[in-house]
């Protein structure tokens, strides 16, 4: 949200392939899984300071025109100076078309930061009684889109856009979400980072050293945010080699998007080249910052792998998620089977799993239908399926399912 409008990466000239360096990113962890504290460390403390100046210049820009306005007729009066910000938490369609507006007019970027994405999404098209086009102005505001409104209330309109999503999300819900199908394809728009379900303990004693490195590193953070937010908007190119990994990898996505079998899939490999464009120009910026590059030079290709390698296994986590939503009614099956693999930390064959499952369980389960689950479980990425004497396959857990 900090990035200014306008900001881009050139993924092919001859393609007029272009994308602004924004994204639409959430975390996924139950309740209780530290998600808003990390929003409050990586979002809202390092820009604090920025808010407030851009809160303090609306205050002088509103005296000032109440000056420039003593004694004028109310039709003579200059339009009133409207607030410029850097991030909003709970928009409407008009009301997010009118903050664009405003941000389009300042040159800025804008951020939706939401501590519970589940509540943005519910409420689209919420005042219009679901008949709106809400999600329409997510999805064309993700490549940079402009909307002209014509209302009663007042028309909205903005040439484009730079737009950035954040926030949080349970498991559980974005699986409801998900179940009703991605036929737009907003949730293929989405990075989704899986936090770890790991224990954190505090620590009991704490030295001033480490109270000092704690401080110094929210002091950089803020001084990067600041560096980014001053930078103008240009347009970034790729290298000769960052273009030629680039386009090796586009290709790739558009033959796993038309060999997927589950549409959400095909379009999450459809969105996953101009996530890595996205977030490349992020690296570059970075790199820019922290004196490691200039304005003036191209995206590097080792900006591209690192992107891609974020991208591949964020996207990988995403793609399972997909396969276990379509698998509905086999979404039980997979799961014990995994939970059991992963317990015994070695392959288990039908025999195995049958052994370890209650009699209740064991109604309606068979050889092939624990063979079909193991093997969708592998096509997600969570184990691997070898084969064995007399057709009969086991099943080795590679990772925690989410």
């Amino acid at each position: 949200g900090l990035v200014k409008l306008g900001t881009q990466v050139e993924g092919s000239a001859v393609a007029g392939y272009r994308v602004p360096i924004n994204l639409f990113s959430a975390l996924v962890a139950p309740s209780g899984g530290k998600k808003s504290p990390t929003g409050r460390l990586l979002v809202e403390a390092p820009t604090h300071e920025l808010m407030l100046e851009l809160a303090r210049q609306h205050h002088r820009d509103r005296e000032r025109w109440q000056e420039d306005c003593r004694g004028m007729k109310k039709d003579d009066r200059p339009p009133q100076p409207q607030q410029k910000r850097l991030r909003i938490s709970d928009p409407n369609g008009e009301g997010l078309a009118q903050q664009l507006q405003i941000q389009e007019t300042a040159g800025l970027g804008l951020l939706i930061y939401r501590d519970e994405l589940s509540g943005l999404f519910g409420a689209m098209n919420a005042y219009r009684s679901g008949r709106g086009s809400d999600e329409q102005q997510y999805l064309e505001t993700y490549d940079g889109g402009g909307l002209t409104s014509v209302r009663v209330s007042g028309d909205r309109h903005y040439g484009s856009s730079q737009l950035a999503i954040y926030g949080t999300i349970q498991p559980a819900v974005l699986r409801e979400l998900v179940a009703q199908g991605d036929a737009s394809g907003l949730w293929a728009r989405f990075l989704f980072a899986p936090l770890p379900a790991k224990v954190v303990p505090l620590q009991q004693q704490i030295t001033e050293a480490e109270v000092a490195e704690v401080e110094d590193a929210a002091a950089l953070l803020a001084d990067v945010c600041r560096k980014i937010y001053e930078l103008p908007p240009k347009v970034y190119k790729l290298s000769p080699a960052a273009t030629a990994a680039f386009a090796h990898y586009e290709a790739n996505r558009q033959h796993a998007a038309l060999a997927a079998t589950i549409s959400a899939q095909s379009a999450l490999y459809g969105k996953s080249a101009g996530k890595v464009l996205r977030v490349a120009g992020l690296l570059h910026l970075l790199r820019i910052v922290a004196g490691e590059a200039s304005s003036s030079d191209p995206i590097a290709a080792s900006s591209i792998e690192r992107a891609t390698a974020l991208v591949d296994n964020l996207d990988a986590w995403a793609l399972s998620f997909h396969a276990e939503v379509a698998a509905g009614a086999q979404a039980p099956m997979l799961r014990t089977i995994h939970q059991l693999a992963l317990a015994a930390r070695g392959a288990l064959r039908w025999k195995d799993i049958r052994d370890r499952l209650s009699q209740k369980q064991r109604k309606g389960w068979d050889a092939a239908s624990a063979h079909a689950a193991m093997e969708a479980l592998a096509a997600a990425g969570y184990g691997t399926v070898e084969g064995g004497q007399r057709g009969c396959l086991s099943y080795l857990a590679q990772r925690p399912m989410h």
